[in-house]
């Protein structure tokens, strides 16, 4: 009687061992996600960095699945395969655990390189790649060896491999999808970097303990027996001609090949949507995989009745091309599908990133299905016998590992900059396609046919799109979807009207940013990934204060390092000072330096001095290789809610600027107050003031940004000298622009001395390389849209900050008192009562002061304190102020009083005074739009709609002619004039201006509306009925 070959691990063990490749998935995430974190802060946040490491981590584990497929196929192997199984996972855990040594000495070595070679870029990432494969070969090679040897080990027979590969493929990509959800969740925020490699280690190691307790527990047959039963019946029906096996080959590589470009364009293309946050990054990896584990899954049990697996995976490959090519012309709606559903339900954070997974399902589960199909099909073609199942099934992954290698290097640093990502995805589509026809047709002429049905519908899929798909609407993916919180105007209509009122001036898509610069009006925006980082409305506070505030205390800066270059005015702020004598500017992304190139007017064309040098590289990853050192450092990365930005807000990061700064050199801290958690900001300033305790806090643009300024040494500033410096040539032009005209104005800004900055923030943890608590909290700030007050105690009631040390020896004038409550009303600030304060004080010191008595009328008047401002007003005549402005500050007064008697029975409220006045600026002024609509407003509240619809009329007609209108858009008055008309019963010429509005707005649903109404109040008007066929003759004639 003979004896089975092999006993299968079947029931009785397959389902540990798929548990335990589970864990195995989980932890390769795990690794993975914190070995690209920990490289990006040794080599640089850059795409070039990143992808040298990600090529060297997938170039293990293609080595290590055909070397190890092939020992563990060698007649000479005598030991088990789960004793490979179990030690390959052993060794993994304990590399693991040496990790951060390893680490820790390449960063040694990296520092050597720089400074002993200065190496050129190219030379540079081929060292990177060099250090990253010496320490990511050994555990990838183990782990890309697992595979083939569990493959080996739990097929029973050879029809069995591709049901056994499919089922394997999805338990260990699916323990991949929950490694990259707890890695980013949980695991790193909570246990931080270090003990979370460590649990992973462990759990690793515990995998192997039990793949070697399952020793003995599963027969597996010497390999003269596995030889002898293939030979004997084993061998597989579905047998292809070898040129077929080659073509699938081929397309399992090039399947590979497109995996890696569709996940990279995918996640930039949904980064415009959803955001650059840390989490959105993950949920986007997390949905990817589902995909491919969903293939698996799927294709594993219609296995054993799949007699051509080739053709399969043909088919499997024309279905990714023609399910990309079905949604490609959807992509560019997202933004609005993605705002649509956060208006219909008010998200949790939790929830909300549920969302976003489900978001990017939506775009990836069909393709990445199909694609998790490909390699459990291509592996059961390649096998021809148990004997050399893992050395074949290995040989097959790691072929469609080196795809993926070459997709991730090809996209990244060549597809997307030069053909753009709809270009790219297109490309991707058409090389899958081609591998699927080209499998088709392998088998000859004969087999034409059967193909045939598949040529066509792929042309014509294909012909179809190119002649009919639009263009990607790239001002709706570039308009921060991700930043439109709910809200009662968060719509998508809104988004949509903001979209196309923008004109897009700029637009690239680069290596590792998509970067847009935007005119809307007068306002430029300079986009990074959808959200603006740079604008020349209130951001230039911000803008010329990093740079002029810090130099203006220093006095002497001849050396300073700018991170971030956003619209280049912090550059030309600086370079303003004659005594600076080089600048350094480090800005990761080529783009943001062109699309600067839109504000030359503000930053004087910084690009051109001869002080300046640009370096195209992460600020942090410059700053550990330099050897400068600085007078001044200025930080104004993006919000630290994106991910990757976390890294220039560390512990380490903060010493590594210590060192590089000069004997009194000062740093100064760009921080946003919008968007922003109390929390995360209180850990900000705890991680820069541990390095430099000597810190003063100032705003740069109230209620929005805070500067931190610290210091190498002790605090000392000459104030004597400040009104001196200030006063220079383009420096003072600078400050002026932004309402500082002296050194009180400046110094006011000052919201905290070092004590009560350390006070506020209190005792807590710091934000280190090891926990980057900000990166994973800040985003909780950015989703809620959160607002950090400012205490106000140590602004006003301190006498250690430098104003205070400023009046000891200063007397403040009336003007200078006056300009500061100017500046606070310039800058959009809240604090009605510091400008309250400082116009009582002018008033105090001058009682007649022209501006201090408008800006105080102006203020009461906000503030509704109508009889105040009339006293206050009444003595401007005396002051020499102009008619016009003294109108303007009349206008709102006289509106006021007659508001007032609106609601009342027995007396009619009095328009005729704010009637006149307005009369009177349009005389004054006969060109501004802006009188007329303001007459139109006030005879619609007078009852006047026939008055109101003229002036209107005349608004409309003025703001053609304007550059720079401040009438409202003339979709808005065309609305205006329409109702007035229809208040004044007047339903033909109602029905001209709505007309209107619908043919030259068609995405506006109000003019078809109003028609409508229109319609029905004239047949109600003329006692016909309002039944639908008396609606529909009207709606017609």
């Amino acid at each position: 009687m003979s004896e089975n070959p092999r006993r299968p691990a079947g029931r009785n063990y397959a389902l540990p061992v798929y548990l335990l490749f589970f864990l195995s998935g989980f932890c390769g995430l795990v690794y993975e996600i914190i070995w690209m974190r920990r490289f990006a802060v040794s080599f640089g946040n850059t795409t070039y960095a990143i992808t040298v490491v990600l090529a060297a981590f997938m170039a293990g584990l293609a080595a290590g699945s055909r070397w190890v497929g092939r020992l563990a196929d060698s007649p000479d192997r005598k030991a088990s395969l789960f004793s490979y199984y179990g030690w390959m996972e052993i060794l993994v855990g304990v590399y693991c655990l040496s990790f951060e040594r390893l680490l820790t000495a390449q960063n040694g070595v990296l520092l050597w390189f720089y400074h002993s070679f200065a190496p050129s870029t190219a030379l540079s990432l081929a060292f990177k790649f060099l250090l990253a494969a010496l320490l990511l070969l050994g555990p990838t090679i183990l782990m890309g060896g697992t595979l083939p040897v569990l493959i080996k080990a739990l097929s029973a027979s050879l029809p069995e491999v591709g049901r056994t590969t499919g089922r394997l493929y999805f338990v260990n990509c699916l323990g991949a999808v929950f490694g990259t959800l707890a890695v980013a969740f949980w695991m790193i925020p909570a246990f931080g970097l270090s003990f979370s490699t460590a649990l992973a280690a462990a759990v690793n190691i515990a995998v192997g303990l039990a793949a070697l307790a399952l020793r003995g527990r599963v027969s597996e047959p010497e390999a003269a027996v596995e030889e002898a039963g293939s030979l004997a019946g084993e061998a597989p029906q579905d047998s292809e001609p070898a040129v077929v096996v080659r073509w699938a080959l081929a397309g399992i590589f090039i399947s590979g090949f497109t995996a890696m470009v569709y996940e990279i364009a995918w996640t930039r293309l949904l980064s415009l949507v959803l955001g650059s946050s840390t989490y959105s990054f993950a949920v986007m990896l997390a949905a990817f995989i589902s995909g491919i584990a969903l293939g698996s899954l799927l294709i594993s049990r219609f296995m054993p009745r799949i007699e051509r697996p080739a053709r399969i995976f043909a088919l499997c490959q024309v279905a990714v091309a023609l399910s990309v090519l079905a949604m490609l012309p959807l992509y560019s709606k997202l933004p609005l599908f993605f705002i649509w559903c956060r208006t219909l339900v008010n998200f949790s954070y939790p929830a909300h990133a549920a969302f976003e997974f489900a978001v990017c399902l939506l775009v990836m589960l069909v393709p990445t299905t199909l694609i998790g199909m490909g390699f459990p099909l291509v592996g059961r073609l390649a096998s021809s016998g148990l004997s050399s199942v893992a050395g074949k099934v290995g040989g097959v992954y790691a072929v469609n590992t080196l795809g993926n290698i070459l997709g991730s290097l090809t996209c990244a640093l060549a597809l997307i900059p030069g053909l753009g990502i709809k270009h790219t995805l297109e490309l991707a589509l058409l090389l899958n396609l081609a591998a699927g026809l080209a499998i088709l047709a392998a088998p000859g002429r004969q087999k034409f046919r059967r193909a045939a049905l598949v040529y066509t519908l792929s042309a014509a899929g294909l012909l179809a799109y190119f002649l009919l798909a639009p263009d990607w609407d790239r001002k709706i993916l570039t308009g921060g979807s991700f930043r439109y919180h709910p809200g009662v105007n968060a719509t998508p209509e809104n988004y949509l009207r903001s979209a196309r009122g923008r004109e897009l001036l700029y637009y690239r898509e680069g290596i590792s940013t998509t970067v847009a610069v935007e005119r809307e009006d007068t306002l430029i925006m300079l986009r990074v990934n959808g959200k603006v980082d740079a604008s020349n409305g209130l951001d230039m506070h911000t803008q010329l204060l990093l740079a002029h505030l810090p130099m203006l205390l220093h006095g002497n800066v001849g050396q300073m390092l700018v991170i971030g270059a956003g619209s280049g005015v912090t550059c030309a702020a600086a370079l303003s000072h004659p005594e600076l004598k080089s600048l350094e500017c480090a800005e990761i992304s080529p783009e943001v330096i062109e699309g600067s190139r839109y504000f030359a007017e503000l930053n004087r064309r910084y690009w051109e001095d001869s002080r300046l040098k640009i370096v195209l590289d992460d600020g942090r990853n410059y700053l550990f290789r330099s050897e400068e050192k600085y007078d001044l450092i200025a930080s104004e990365p993006s919000n630290p809610w994106i991910a990757g930005i976390g890294n220039l807000y560390t512990v380490e990061f903060y010493r590594n600027c210590l060192e590089r700064l000069a004997p009194g050199g000062l740093i100064c801290q760009w921080i946003h107050l919008y968007e922003m958690d109390e929390k995360v900001l209180k850990t900000i300033i705890r991680t820069f003031t541990e390095s430099f305790p000597r810190t003063l806090g100032f705003s740069s643009m109230e209620d929005n940004d805070v500067l931190l300024i610290g210091s190498a040494g002790e605090l000392s500033f000459d104030l004597e000298g400040l009104a001196g410096r200030m006063s220079v040539g383009a420096t003072a032009a600078d400050l002026a622009s932004i309402g500082i005209t002296s050194p009180f104005i400046l110094l006011s800004n000052q919201i905290f001395d070092p004590r009560g900055l350390q006070r506020w923030a209190g005792i807590g943890p710091l934000n280190s390389d090891n926990f980057p608590l900000v990166e994973y909290e800040a985003p909780r700030g950015f989703f809620e849209a959160n607002k950090v007050k400012l205490p106000d105690k140590y602004r006003f009631r301190s006498g250690r900050t430098l104003l205070a040390s400023y009046l000891n020896t200063h007397q403040v004038s009336a003007d200078e008192l006056a300009g500061l409550a100017l500046y606070q009303l310039r800058s959009g600030s809240g604090y009605n009562y510091l400008v309250y304060s400082a116009l009582a004080d002018a008033l105090e010191r001058e009682p007649e002061h022209p501006l201090a008595l408008k800006l105080m009328a102006r203020l009461l008047v906000e503030r509704k304190k109508y009889r105040e401002a009339e006293e206050y007003i009444s003595r401007l005549p005396a002051t020499g102020i102009t008619e016009k402005e003294l109108l303007e500050l009349q206008y709102p007064l006289a509106l006021a009083f007659a508001e007032r008697r609106s609601a009342s029975f027995l007396a009619r409220p009095d328009f005729s005074s704010a009637v006149n006045i307005l009369r009177r600026l349009s005389a004054l002024e006969p060109a501004n739009s802006f009188h007329p609509y303001r007459l139109g407003e006030t005879c619609a509240q007078m009852g006047e709609p026939r008055l109101a619809a003229e002036s209107f009329e005349t608004a409309l007609a003025l703001r053609a002619r304007e550059d720079r209108p401040l009438s409202p858009e003339p979709e808005e008055i065309i609305n205006r004039i329409g109702g007035a008309w229809l208040e004044a019963e007047d339903y033909e010429r109602a029905a001209y201006w709505y007309t209107r509005m619908a043919r030259e707005y068609p995405d506006n649903d109000l003019g078809p509306a109003m028609l409508k109404l229109i319609i029905m109040e004239r047949l109600l008007s003329e006692g016909g009925g309002t039944d639908a066929g008396s609606l529909r003759r009207a709606l017609e004639k």
